[in-house]
Order: structure tokens, then sequence, then C-alpha cells
């Protein structure tokens, strides 16, 4: 079939105009993934982080075991692969951001077998005193912080594809011209009084990020911020934002909620 010459200078063109903009992103949330609180510099709030759990199913290798609690309870847990990588990844993400704001002082527990450890090898006459650890010298916290993930998208929704008018017209320009990416991040958070033991705050946050371009393959969303360790393979695509999106709404959340009278240490 012979293609008349006006039909493709005007494709021309037109593909020559969206060049301009090879590439453009967006995101389906207007939140941003900077946490923007005023400065402070008064007393702060002591919190634990505990251990994310995963609450999305069926996402990479997933073991299903049973286990009686300290009550005597029997409970059933899943392990994923993919789950314990990213829950891990959103503990470190939510310990530095929250140290960042200067409003918390965040308890390593996960160092407690480590104290232990020194411990044993001073009552043990091991390691010199002057630099061993002491017994009552830990910190109490007043609060846990607790998240469950709850729904965990990589390329939520994508679409590619470039046939139709254009790929009728042009032979190869098919397959892969136009493409689109979205992530999206949901976690439940909750913040418990370690005393009462009373939840103060459950709500859930959202992270929700979304990219197109016009050519071959997609480009994903770009920003200032790095994600690293786990979340690396994330730094340029919508994912990346969905998190980042996720841990600042934490952040908001944690440090609106949090009443007055927990902000005592010095």
């Amino acid at each position: 079939m012979k293609i008349p010459l006006l039909a493709v200078l005007g494709t021309l063109t037109f593909l020559g105009t969206l060049g301009s903009c090879a590439a453009t992103s967006s995101a389906s949330a207007d939140t941003s993934a900077d946490v923007k609180l005023p400065p402070y510099n008064g007393p702060k709030a002591r919190i634990v982080i505990d251990a994310f759990e995963w609450g999305v199913s069926q996402s990479g290798y997933e073991v299903t075991s049973e286990y009686e609690d300290e009550d005597g309870d029997r409970r059933r847990t899943t392990w994923s692969s993919r789950g314990s990588n990213v829950t891990s990844g959103l503990e470190a993400s939510l310990k530095q951001s929250l140290m960042s704001t200067d409003r918390f002082i965040v308890a390593d527990r996960k160092g407690i077998k480590k104290f232990k450890d020194e411990l044993k090898l001073k009552e043990e006459g091991f390691m010199r005193s002057e630099n061993a650890p002491e017994k009552g010298q830990i910190h109490g916290a007043d609060l846990l912080v607790r998240g469950t993930v709850l729904e965990w998208e990589e390329d939520a929704g994508g679409s590619g594809g470039g046939g139709g008018f254009l790929g009728g017209i042009i032979p190869g320009m098919g397959g892969g011209l136009f493409s689109s990416e979205k992530g999206k991040c949901v976690i439940q958070v909750e913040i418990i009084d370690l005393n009462s033991m009373d939840t103060l705050v459950s709500q859930q946050v959202k992270g929700e990020a979304k990219s197109t371009s016009f050519g071959l393959g997609a480009i994903g969303w770009t920003g200032s911020a790095v994600l690293g360790g786990v979340f690396s393979e994330y730094e340029k695509k919508p994912m990346g934002q969905a998190i980042r999106q996720a841990i600042a709404e934490s952040i908001r959340l944690i440090a609106a909620r949090v009443p007055q009278s927990y902000y005592k240490h010095g």
C-alpha cells in the first residue's frame, strides 16, 4: 500500500513536536515526598519501631507456618521473601526520617543482642571494666510505632502499546510507543502507648505515582531524594516516588498525632 506523502510529512511533524517533550511524568496524588515540618528545637518523644508486617499475599516465595504465642494461643503467619526485603527497607527509611525531624529519639532494640553479648564478656572477665556496658543504662520508650504493608503494587495498572493510527502509517513504530507505569504503596500505621498499651493512632497512609512517556519504552519518575539499600532498584521508577510518599505521609501522621505530653526527653 502506498502512503501519501502529505500523510507521512504530517506524521513526522507530529512526532517531531512530541520529541521536544519526549518524556513526561506525573504523580497521581498531590502528596509531596518531602516532609515539610517547621523547625523544632525542643524536648523529644522517645519511640521504638516494631518490625513491619507484610499483609500482601502472593508476592515472591512464601512460607506459611503456625506457632504458639506466649499466652498459649495458636497463631498463623506468612513469611515472604519479597515482603521481608520490603519491610526491612521501610523500617530503616522510617527510622532515618523520624530522626531527621529532630522531634523523636528512636530506640534501637535490634542492638539488644549485641549488648547482651558484650555484657556476657564482661561478666566472664574477658572485657576491661572501663569499656564494658552496664545494666540499667538502656532508656525505655514511651511509644511503639507499628506498620503493616497492605498494598504493594509495582507497575500497578501499567500499559504499553503503539499500534493503531501511527503503527499503521509508519511500520515498526508499534509496540511500546505509548507506555505508562504506576507504583502504589499502602501502609497501616499504628501508634501505641507502651505504658497503657492503648492504641493512640491507627490510620492508613498511601503513596501512589505514575509516569508516562512517548517513545520506545517508559522513562520513570526521577526525584531529588535517593532510595538506598533494598529500594535502590526503584530510584528512577514511579514505585520509588510511591515509597517516598508513603514514608513522608507516615512522618506527617506521627508528628501530628503524637500528643504533646510525650515530648519530654532532652
